[in-house]
C-alpha cells in the first residue's frame, strides 16, 4: 500500500480484507495507538470512520510467509504479535469493492458526504491531525456512494504526542467538500458533540489499545488523553480561528469574516 507506514493489504481469518500497519513499521508504534484512539473518537462523534481490529501473526505463519518493511537499504521483518488492521468495505455478497480515494468533483457534489468531511474536519483540529484528510469511497449495494474516514497515524502530532494548531490540519485534498458549508451552527454540531463525549469513550478508547503497543508510554497516553479532553474546552475557539484564516478552505464564507 502507499504511504510511509508501508502498510500491507491482509485477507484475514474472519475472510475480510484489512490494510495492516505493523508495530515496527517506518512511522514507529505510536501512531498505531493514534489510529485507535481516533478511530474510536471519530465513531463515537457519529463520524463514518473505517473499523479497525488488532491482526494477529504468529511465528509459524511468519516463518513460512516473511514479511519486511524496507528502511532505507535495509530490510527488517516483521514481528509476530498484534498489528494494527483498518477493515476494508465488503459487498454483502463477500465480493470486494471497487474503492477510490478520490472521485471527480461532479460526483462529489453529489455524495451527501460534506457533514462527514466538516465533521472530520473540527475533529482533526481537535486532535491535532497532522495529515492530510484520507478517505475512500465507494458504492453500497444500492449503488450509492458512501465514504469512510481512514488513515489517522499522525494525530497528535504523529509521534511527538502534542497539541499544534494550524488551519490545514485535517483539509481534504479538494476543497469542494466544503463549499456548501453555511452556519455556524453546521460547524457548532461537531462542537459539541465532541465537548458532550462522556469520560467513559476515552477510557474505552484507551482500553482499546493492546498493551503491547503501550510499552513504557501508559503514563504518557493518559496524560494524551486528559490534554484532549481539557483542549475540548477551548474547540470552538480553535476551529474558528483555523477556518476564518485567509488560506484555509472556508475564508471566503461569509460567517467566517470579520
Amino acid at each position: 500500500m502507499r504511504g510511509g507506514a508501508q502498510a500491507k493489504l491482509v485477507l484475514a481469518d474472519d475472510e475480510h480484507l484489512y490494510v495492516v500497519k505493523f508495530t515496527n513499521n517506518p512511522q514507529q508504534r505510536r501512531t498505531l495507538i493514534n489510529e485507535v484512539i481516533a478511530t474510536t473518537l471519530l465513531q463515537a462523534l457519529g463520524l463514518p470512520a473505517a473499523d479497525f481490529s488488532p491482526i494477529a501473526f504468529d511465528t509459524i505463519f511468519l516463518r513460512d510467509q516473511p514479511i519486511t518493511l524496507d528502511f532505507g537499504s535495509r530490510s527488517i521483518e516483521v514481528p509476530a504479535g498484534l498489528h494494527y488492521g483498518s477493515r476494508c468495505p465488503f459487498l454483502t455478497q463477500g465480493i470486494s469493492q471497487v474503492i477510490y480515494d478520490q472521485l471527480p468533483r461532479a460526483i462529489l457534489r453529489t455524495t451527501g458526504v460534506a457533514a462527514a468531511f466538516l465533521g472530520a474536519y473540527v475533529a482533526d483540529q481537535w486532535m491535532s491531525n497532522t495529515d492530510k484528510r484520507q478517505a475512500i469511497f465507494y458504492r453500497n449495494p444500492i449503488r450509492q456512494w458512501q465514504v469512510e474516514l481512514i488513515d489517522h497515524g499522525q494525530t497528535f502530532d504523529g509521534t511527538c504526542w502534542r497539541f499544534v494548531n494550524s488551519f490545514g490540519w485535517g483539509t481534504f485534498v479538494d476543497p469542494v467538500v466544503y463549499e456548501s458549508v453555511s452556519s455556524l451552527d453546521e460547524v457548532n454540531v461537531w462542537v459539541e458533540r465532541a465537548i458532550a463525549l462522556p469520560l467513559e469513550v476515552f477510557e474505552a478508547a484507551r482500553h482499546s489499545v493492546p498493551e503491547e503497543w503501550i510499552e513504557h508510554d501508559g503514563g504518557a497516553l493518559q496524560g494524551l488523553l486528559d490534554q484532549l479532553v481539557e483542549r475540548g474546552r477551548n474547540l470552538s475557539r480553535i476551529v474558528e480561528q483555523a477556518m476564518s484564516h485567509e488560506k484555509s478552505p472556508f475564508s471566503s464564507a461569509l460567517l467566517f469574516r470579520h
